[in-house]
């Protein structure tokens, strides 16, 4: 699919249990990340037998609403004010310092010597969004809540979170995890939204909770 093409999240979610059920006798095994989690999740809800979903730094009903909003204007303009400049290039690279460890990281040197590491002086993968792909990606999650369909067992569901996620906070994922009932949630301290990058192991302890 072209990068920009507009994800609708009950869409992607059919697609995927479609899929699925081609195959009845596996275990099925979805690992989301930020949008997808609640993709993986509405695809598991309608796939029938073993399946598990790891939701890695989740996104919300409503995407979060004006709250993530908020906070994802202050991130901009504070990534503007750091870089200096108004440069695309340079406050996309400031601003994903905010999305590896969180906005209290900023003023820690430790931790944005480990963002440099990350980021590279010279990677140029690191660029802002296509224009568009935001836009596209998100257009559906700022309206998406749950229906009243039913929910996946909570033994089936773990959250993998960073709690410096400067995106979705630890409260918002803790009142999105309450649909699920007593959802296991493993927090990470220190990481922010991703946890990929800033907590490889993550794949690690997935792996361990889709083995059980």
């Amino acid at each position: 699919m072209p990068l920009d093409h507009a994800l609708g999240i009950e869409n992607a979610a059919s697609q995927i249990a479609a899929f699925a059920s081609r195959y009845p006798d596996k275990s099925i095994r979805l690992l989301g990340y930020s949008t997808g989690g609640p993709i993986a999740i509405r695809a598991a809800e309608q796939i029938t037998g073993d399946v598990r979903v790891a939701a890695m730094s989740p996104a919300v009903e409503r995407g979060g609403g004006l709250l993530t909003g908020l906070h994802g204007g202050y991130d901009l303009l504070t990534a503007v004010l750091v870089a200096g400049s108004f440069d695309e290039s340079k406050v996309w690279r400031q601003y994903y310092r905010t999305l590896l460890f969180g906005r209290n990281s900023l003023n820690d040197p430790d931790r944005m010597s480990q963002a440099d590491d990350i980021l590279g002086p010279d990677d140029d993968s690191i660029t802002a969004p296509p224009e568009g792909m935001t836009s596209a990606h998100t257009r559906d999650l700022r309206r998406w809540t749950l229906d009243a369909s039913p929910r996946l067992p909570a033994d089936r569901l773990r959250f993998f979170i960073g709690l410096e996620d400067s995106l979705f906070s630890t409260g918002q994922t803790l009142r999105f995890a309450r649909n699920f009932g007593d959802v296991t949630i493993l927090g990470y301290p220190g990481q922010g939204h991703l946890l990929f990058e800033t907590r490889p192991d993550v794949f690690d302890d997935v792996r361990a909770f889709f083995d059980e």
